[in-house]
């Protein structure tokens, strides 16, 4: 779908899925949504077509409600005002670089465009190579690591949880949507500094020649290391490399030796010289810095007609089940501790409720403590079915057992089906209370646990029939597990 519209699409995921949604957006008015969509396309429409349908329906009543949401959904980015700003500041930086000296020499060891050249190539090395490679490892760099968590829309600690409430729910659309559009955000940056980059370069050469008009330079060098026959035999492979030379060749030693500074020497005439570092410069950093910035333009043109978005998280699984009234079976296997028929009914309507459509809770042999190896057999016909690790709060997690119930889990599971562990809260509270420290501090070690065992977390109560907290924490480990797929 277009940015414009996936834009509207996650919006409309906000509101639909956080709490201060609730006071605009009620079931009735999801069902509402779903069933004109579902009238304007038909049954046989792609799930991406609906979904964007929806959208749109949904945001004409939440716009109309909250009239902030529509004019945050219109607010206009200032990143281009600022990109435009960053470009222009490094043609000036390029342009008043002192990039040749005051005493009017050109020293061929000390150019900065030396420096500026060795720095281009390596960010080619950086882009074209190592990052590809880095990216077949699933690595993504640490920035965009850092800002997908800090971007996302499920607080994790209960200070965030805290921050989080008193956040406007325009502030949360828009969080969610920055989030959302990482990706496309990533190639502005890059269009931006690649601009950049070529300007500077670009400045460095006006200077060059604006003041060639009314100085005359001398080419040089001088070395503590290097002596005439190094600087000869560097420039011998340099000339010998360069396509163009501007009819210069390369010095023999003795002349190598007149041109050194300490001596009182260097060479009058710089202009060819000017003339192959210019060349080398739009050669090695314009040109190339151009064609990235023709690149991710590219990408941006391709975002905005076709913008991706992930249709295996758990919202929109939960639409497109409703969509296409397919039901979705959830595999329960407890461990160490059977799951009470009570527990069940409430697991069953919390699938329900996640999936808007009749879930199927099949509910498996308690694997005992002890006994990881005996893993039950886990076939199922469904694709999309999702294999829930039952674990009791009142029980310390222990690596020796419930980590290696979890790894045995995961191998069993076939590929293409989620696992989510889910840690019933309901016989701690019996004999602590529903609030203190001693509930705080269980709470952290499982979901600390669970994190260092890969594996989405859900902790609640399966004796609160209708939790809409318990609803929210499955929709989020779904999320998290990529609604359903699991590699």
């Amino acid at each position: 779908m277009k940015q414009s519209n996936a834009k509207i699409v996650s919006f409309v995921r906000t509101v639909e899925a956080s709490s201060a949604g609730a006071e605009i957006w009620s079931g009735d008015d999801a069902d509402w949504a779903t069933r004109l969509a579902t009238q304007e396309l038909g049954e046989a429409a792609p799930v991406e077509r609906f979904i964007d349908t929806r959208a749109r329906i949904a945001w004409q009543r939440i716009s109309d409600r909250r009239p902030e949401l529509e004019r945050a959904l219109e607010k206009r980015d200032l990143g281009t005002l600022f990109g435009w700003a960053i470009i222009l500041l490094a043609l000036i930086a390029g342009i008043l670089t002192d990039q040749i000296g005051d005493s009017r020499q050109v020293n061929l060891l000390a150019l900065p465009f030396v420096a500026i050249i060795v720095w281009n190539l390596a960010i080619y090395a950086w882009l074209l190579l190592l990052r590809p490679i880095l990216g077949l490892f699933g690595f993504k760099g640490g920035i965009r690591r850092w800002l997908e968590s800090r971007l996302s829309g499920y607080p994790n600690t209960g200070i965030e949880q805290q921050i989080a409430e008193k956040i406007s729910l325009s502030v949360r659309c828009q969080a969610d949507w920055a989030r959302l559009s990482l990706p496309a955000t990533s190639a502005r940056v890059a269009r931006v500094l690649h601009l950049a980059a070529a300007m500077f370069v670009f400045g460095l050469i006006v200077a060059i020649y604006s003041r060639g008009f009314y100085t005359e330079y001398r080419v040089g060098w001088e070395s503590t290391l290097l002596d005439a026959s190094d600087i000869s035999a560097a420039l011998a492979t340099f000339f010998n490399w360069m396509p163009i030379t501007f009819g210069l060749a390369a010095p023999d030693p003795s002349t190598v030796e007149q041109m050194r500074f300490s001596a009182g020497g260097g060479l009058i005439g710089a202009r060819p010289w000017l003339h192959l570092l210019a060349f080398l410069a739009i050669a090695l950093v314009i040109l190339p810095r151009l064609a990235l910035v023709a690149f991710a333009s590219f990408r941006l043109r391709m975002f905005e007609r076709r913008f991706p978005i992930d249709l295996t998280r758990g919202y929109f699984q939960k639409l497109a089940a409703r969509y296409a009234r397919k039901p979705r079976e959830v595999v329960a296997i407890p461990y160490a501790k059977a799951l009470l028929p009570e527990s069940a009914i409430v697991l069953n309507q919390v699938v329900q409720d996640v999936f808007g459509t009749p879930g199927t809770v099949r509910i498996l042999d308690t694997v005992q403590f002890g006994g990881e190896d005996d893993m039950p057999v886990l076939a199922s016909k469904n694709q999309d079915s999702i294999h829930l690790a039952l674990f009791d709060l009142a029980s310390t997690p222990e690596s020796e057992n419930h980590g290696v119930f979890l790894k045995a889990l995961k191998r069993e599971v076939p590929s293409g089906h989620s696992v989510i562990s889910l840690v019933d809260s309901r016989e701690f509270k019996a004999r602590f209370g529903s609030t203190g420290d001693r509930l705080e501090q269980r709470t952290k070690l499982w979901r600390r646990f669970l994190e260092d065992c890969a594996v989405p977390c859900v902790i609640g109560d399966l004796a609160e029939v209708g939790s809409d907290e318990l609803r929210r924490n499955f929709e989020s480990a779904l999320a998290e597990a990529g609604g359903g797929r699991h590699e």
